[in-house]
Order: structure tokens, then sequence, then C-alpha cells
């Protein structure tokens, strides 16, 4: 059973800084958990070739925490004045997650369909200016360890890992969230753990995948 637990343990400070493809602006700070225990897990396919090869890749969800997005805003500048009237439904969402790659080929894992479930929506959000943030709830943004120029992801050689935070909007779950690709997988996880320390995080937009499928 999933725990009901909101605690977050020990912040670290860490700062998000540009040089990143798709980020700009000055260097932004940001406060995370740290952490490493794993809340949830699943399997992500990837492929290098289209899919003749298929890399097995652990994904691990490590954090689920709500915060204020005004770092990446400011980071990322114009990209985002669209976010601005999630302001009013509070502090946006942020999950972490560590991708190993285990194949034999390099993986470049894109996380622009990973989705919160419309459930999690608040309420007048299924019509209006700001329904095509939630139905689907796709990442704003992505935080990375090392600068990458996979959308919306990041790229791992063989036997290397990668840890990065997604950022969403602000979402009405109280203890946790269910998230996932749809069709692909599907996990709940609770708002709590943490991610490893970083010298720096580089903030990128995310593309949202076309065409958009459906909610998991």
């Amino acid at each position: 059973m999933i725990s009901r637990r909101a605690a977050l343990g020990l912040l670290a400070t860490v700062a998000l800084s540009s040089g990143c493809a798709g980020s700009s602006g000055t260097p932004a700070v940001l406060t995370f958990p740290t952490g490493t225990a794993a809340l949830a897990g699943t399997t992500l396919f990837t492929s290098p070739d289209g899919g003749i090869y298929q890399n097995a890749d652990p994904i691990k969800v490590l954090m689920v925490v709500r915060a204020s997005a005004d770092p990446v805003m400011h980071q990322l500048g114009a990209a985002t004045s669209s976010w601005r009237g999630l302001r009013r439904f509070g502090d946006f969402t942020y999950v972490g997650v560590e991708i190993t790659n285990r194949g034999a080929a390099g993986s470049d894992p894109q996380l622009n369909s990973a989705q919160i479930a419309v459930d999690f929506a608040p309420q007048g959000t299924s019509s209006g200016s700001l329904r095509h943030f939630y139905h689907p709830t796709y990442p704003l943004a992505i935080l990375r360890t090392q600068p990458s120029d996979v959308q919306c992801g990041a790229h791992i050689d063989p036997g290397h890992n990668a840890v990065m935070v997604l950022l969403y909007p602000p979402v009405s779950a109280t203890d946790s969230i269910v998230w996932g690709m749809y069709q692909t997988f599907a996990v709940r996880v609770p708002f709590k753990g943490g991610v490893p320390p970083a010298s720096g995080w580089h903030a990128a937009p995310c593309t949202p995948p076309q065409p958009q499928p459906a909610s998991p």
C-alpha cells in the first residue's frame, strides 16, 4: 500500500543553469527535497533504430512535490507567459524520475507524453482558456542535470542513468497522483520523496506529442 504521508525529508538548494537547447534566461534557484528511494517503478521501452532493437529501460519515480514555478518561468521567459493563469490553482507539480539504460545501444527517452491523469485537474478547467493544459495534463518543462538536445528527455549511454524533473500544472490531488503514458504504463505515486543532489539543473520547455493520445 502506498503511504499517505507527505513528509519531504531534508531540503537542498540546487541551481537551474542555462545552456541547454531550448533554455533561456539567467540561472534561477529552486529547492528540491533530496533522496534516492523509488516511490514507484516500471519499464520504458526505447529504440535507437525505430523499433527493430529495443532497450528495456527501468524508470523509477523518485519524487512528487508541489512548489512554485516562478524560478523556471523567470529562466525561460516569454515561453512561459501562458502559464500565468495557472497560478490561481496554487503551486505547480514536480515529478522527479530516474531512467537507467540497461540495453546495448544508446537511449533517447522522451517524456513529453508522460501525463498526470485528468482526474486531478482543478475544477473549472474542463473548458475555457486553460483546458489545453489539463486535457491531457502533459509536462510544461523538463529540468535535467546535463544539457541535452533530446526534446523533453535525455540521451543515456548503455550502463548509465539520468535523473530528470518534469514540471506540471497545479493539480487538485491531495496525497497522490496517477502518472504514466497512455497505453504504456500508469503508476500511483504519493506526494513525497526527493532527487539526488545536483550541482545544476538545465531547464527547457516541453512540446506536447502530436497527435495527442488520450489520458491514462
